[in-house]
């Protein structure tokens, strides 16, 4: 349910249009919803007469918090828990790795389970990284990679 409802007229002659919304929460955090719509039907009355001529719309929302932060209250810390990660993961990768380097010694085979469970944890740390990236772009410019 809409507590508040903001309407911004926007021009119908193809130019860009930018509007700034500042809403202020100093009492607790809040998830805000947002949504585009066209109430008055004003694009379809413009562009009646031609349909073929009704422009595509493009919306993008960039939000960001009081110290121009772009991650949202739920996602406040996820690079840094990204980031830990993925130094976990090396640390595993690396116990895993001497595992397998100390058993290979010992029994002469090349083949044990630590080769799968090494594949799994690169795969990991693969996803992990492309995660990370990600992250690090969206807390610099709210969009990510």
């Amino acid at each position: 349910m809409a507590t508040k409802v903001q309407k911004i007229a926007v021009n119908t002659k193809g130019d860009l249009f930018d509007s700034k919304i500042e809403v202020y929460s100093a009492d607790r955090p809040h998830l805000y919803y947002m949504t585009t719509l066209d109430c008055d039907k004003n694009m379809e009355k413009y562009f009646s007469q031609n349909p073929k001529n009704m422009p595509k719309v493009v919306v993008m929302w960039t939000m960001t918090t009081d110290q121009n932060n772009h991650f949202g209250y739920e996602d406040q810390g996820s690079l840094r828990l990204h980031v830990f990660l993925l130094v976990l993961q090396a640390v595993f990768g690396a116990i895993v790795s001497r595992s397998y380097y100390v058993q290979m010694r010992e029994t002469e085979r090349y083949f044990s389970p630590h080769v799968i469970m090494f594949a799994s944890l690169f795969g990991q740390a693969l996803s992990l990284t492309f995660k990370t990236i990600h992250l690090w772009f969206y807390a610099s410019n709210g969009s990510g990679v």
